[in-house]
């Protein structure tokens, strides 16, 4: 994800929880934060200001996956995912949204997954953690689309992105190809996690299945 980024122009900085040792293409940059601990979140934040400036793009994508029923989880199964699937988003826009409101406006996109909707078995925590992700972002469209923010929805292996536009709870949903604009800036764009996401649900699916050409679609769509 963070290589098509920089591959249409954006300067990009990830962060993960070990450090990473093989050389990243250019106008990439990473730093080793958790995203499920408050100071890392904090310095995540200053750093992508310092290394970036303005953020036009926050990507939440760091995602902790469990496969277990609710009576088989334990204390320890519950803080490890929620800790990251929904703390962790919860953070980051928290401390991004006034960084991107007092420069005008941006876009945040929340990986999300089908799995929000319809529960897969076995994964109770995950399922759980995705839909709260789902309505953290309408909730945060709501009360801060007024301030040029967009907020959207990617359920990466289901193909459906739901973009929410300043206030409005009505989703676009979009599984195909979207226009890109003749004249866009450069972008700069802050992701959390930059590994694979949830594999993808066993059951069929009548949507067109996620693609590479679809986070480059969605990028070219959001860059101001």
């Amino acid at each position: 994800m963070v290589e098509l980024f920089a591959r249409e122009g954006a300067q990009v900085l990830t962060c993960s929880r070990s450090e990473r040792k093989d050389p990243l293409p250019q106008g990439i940059s990473s730093l080793t934060a958790d995203v499920s601990r408050s100071d890392d979140v904090k310095k995540l934040a200053s750093e992508a200001v310092s290394r970036l400036g303005k953020i036009d793009i926050l990507v939440n994508n760091a995602g902790v996956q469990v496969e277990k029923t609710v009576v088989d989880s334990t204390d320890e199964d519950f803080e490890a995912l929620m800790s990251v699937n929904t703390w962790g988003v919860f953070a980051l826009c928290r401390e991004f949204i006034p960084l991107m409101a007092g420069n005008g406006g941006g876009t945040i996109i929340n990986i999300g997954s089908i799995s929000a909707d319809h529960a897969d078995p076995s994964m109770a925590l995950y399922n759980a953690s995705k839909a709260f992700v789902h309505s953290l972002t309408r909730s945060i469209a709501v009360d801060h689309g007024h301030q040029r923010l967009q907020l959207v929805v990617d359920d990466r292996h289901d193909g459906l992105r739901r973009v929410y536009r300043f206030a409005s709870e009505i989703p676009r949903a979009s599984a195909g190809p979207r226009r890109s604009s003749p004249s866009r800036r450069k972008a700069s764009v802050c992701t959390s996690g930059c590994g694979r996401g949830a594999r993808p649900c066993p059951r069929p699916s009548t949507r067109t299945p996620g693609s590479r050409s679809g986070i480059r679609q969605t990028f070219r769509a959001l860059c101001p």
